[in-house]
Formats: C-alpha cells, sequence, structure tokens
C-alpha cells in the first residue's frame, strides 16, 4: 500500500500534516507533564529532538516497511493556536488512532472531533476494516473518548508495561 496523507479540516478544526516545522510551535505544549501520566515516554528533551522525531516521521513508513504512520498538528480554527497531536498507524487493514490534546484544550471536545475527522479521512484514503485505541485502563479521559466514539470494548491486556513505577494495564 501507497502511504497517502494530507491536510483536511473538521467543524473547529484544521488537521496540517506533522513536519519539522512544527516543532518549534508545539514544543513547550509537548512539555507538560500531565500528558505524560500514562505515557511511557517523557516531555523532549528540546526543540532539536522533538523536530528530529517529527522528520523521522515524515517517510510515513515504519523501519521494517510493515506500518504506515500518519500524523497531524490540529489547529484552532479561529485561533490557529496549536490543539493537538494526532496520529493514525495502519497496520495491514488495522487502523491504531493515538491522540494527544494539549492541557489548554482539555475537556471541550476536542479528541472526539479529531479522532472523528481522522477515521473519516482515512476510511476513503485506506482500505482499514478496523480502528483500534489502546489506553491504560486508568486513563478516564482516553476511555470517554473511547466510549464517545463508540468504540466496543474488546479485551484487557493485563501488565502491558511497567509505567512510571507501577504495573499498567491496557484496554483494547
Amino acid at each position: 500500500m501507497t502511504p497517502f496523507i494530507d491536510s483536511y479540516a473538521s467543524d473547529r478544526l484544521l488537521f496540517e500534516v506533522r513536519q519539522e516545522r512544527h516543532a518549534a510551535e508545539v514544543f513547550e505544549l509537548f512539555c507538560e507533564r500531565e500528558l505524560y501520566t500514562y505515557l511511557q515516554r517523557e516531555p523532549p528533551s528540546s526543540i532539536e529532538w522533538l523536530a528530529g522525531g517529527f522528520k523521522q516521521l515524515e517517510s510515513l513508513v515504519s523501519r521494517n516497511g510493515e506500518e504506515i504512520m500518519l500524523g497531524w498538528i490540529a489547529k484552532d480554527k479561529t485561533t490557529r493556536n496549536p490543539v493537538g497531536v494526532f496520529e493514525i498507524t495502519v497496520v495491514k487493514d488495522d487502523a491504531y488512532i493515538a491522540y494527544t490534546v494539549f492541557r489548554p484544550y482539555w475537556r471541550r471536545g476536542f479528541a472526539v472531533e479529531a479522532a472523528r475527522a481522522m477515521i473519516e479521512f482515512i476510511s476513503k484514503a485506506y482500505p482499514v476494516k478496523r480502528f483500534i485505541i489502546e489506553m491504560d485502563t486508568r486513563n478516564r479521559a482516553s476511555i470517554k473518548v473511547a466510549e464517545k466514539l463508540g468504540f466496543e470494548f474488546i479485551r484487557v491486556k493485563d501488565n502491558a508495561c511497567f509505567l512510571k513505577g507501577l504495573v499498567s494495564h491496557e484496554f483494547v
């Protein structure tokens, strides 16, 4: 499958294809420690480090060539301020959804709106049969997003990882 990505919009958001140049724009927002409560990674160490990661992802394909990795920086249509980063990884006919909404935009419905728009875009561009969200079982906000999107609970991955000194379980 040939990787394809483009910019698009939803009611309140503009989705720009994530590029190296976005790192300076979102760096400080990515440094908010609360974003990493349920993630194994830590805040970026520098704008350059973040830019390097974004640059690597511009290839759209994993090193082994088996995954298509798509990502967007979502911006508020009115202010043009970054609201979050939204990603989908396509593996065969499955699409794994990931989202990070920056703290100033929490609890305003942006994750649901962005995920719906992403699903619509991917459904038109790729032969995906199933969309999947994996999240820490303690992450109530992410669980609510999945519920509002109509996702079905499939299973729990017990002992998914060791996270910040605790064993983490994940909902799929």
